[in-house]
C-alpha cells in the first residue's frame, strides 16, 4: 500500500513538474522572446518574484515522492522499477542542479536589470539561461518519464 502511495504521488508530482517546465520552452519563452527588452525584463522579474512560491514546493515534494518511491521499491525487491525510480530521482537531481547552478544566478543578475537601461550583453545572458532552463526541462520530462515506466512495471 505505501509503495503505491508513493508512486501515485510520485507520477502526479514529477508530471505536475515536467509540465511546468515544459510550457516554458513551449509556449511562455517563446512568447518572451517577441518581446523588447523593457517588456522582457519586467514579465521575467515578475515570474521570477512569483515562481518560487509555486515551484520551491513542488521540486521539493517530487524529489520526497520519487525518493519515497525508490526506497519502497527496493524494499519491496522490484527491480524493474527500483532501476527506474532511481533514474527518475536522478533526472530530478540534475533538475534541482540545473536550478541552483544556472537558472538563480542568472535571475539574480537580471533581477538587477533596469527596463529602460538593458545591457550590452543581455540577449548572450538570456540565451545562457534559456539553455539551463532546456537542461532541467528535459531532465524532468525524463524523470516523469521514468517514474511512468516504474509505475507501470
Amino acid at each position: 500500500m505505501g509503495l503505491a502511495i508513493a508512486e501515485f504521488c510520485a507520477l502526479l508530482l514529477t508530471g505536475v513538474l515536467a509540465g511546468v517546465h515544459v510550457a516554458g520552452p513551449g509556449g511562455l519563452n517563446l512568447a518572451l522572446r517577441s518581446l523588447e527588452f523593457g517588456d522582457y525584463l519586467r514579465v521575467k522579474q515578475a515570474l521570477d518574484r512569483m515562481m518560487p512560491t509555486l515551484a520551491r514546493p513542488l521540486m521539493l515534494a517530487a524529489l520526497a515522492a520519487t525518493a519515497a518511491m525508490a526506497v519502497l521499491a527496493v524494499l519491496a525487491g522490484r527491480t524493474v522499477p527500483s532501476i527506474f525510480a532511481g533514474a527518475a530521482l536522478l533526472g530530478l537531481l540534475i533538475t534541482l542542479v540545473a536550478i541552483l547552478r544556472g537558472d538563480l544566478p542568472i535571475n539574480r543578475e537580471m533581477a538587477a536589470w533596469a527596463a529602460d537601461a538593458p545591457p550590452s550583453d543581455w540577449q548572450r545572458t538570456r540565451a545562457r539561461w534559456e539553455r539551463f532552463f532546456a537542461v532541467r526541462t528535459v531532465a524532468a520530462t525524463a524523470a516523469f518519464g521514468c517514474v511512468a515506466i516504474a509505475v507501470l512495471n
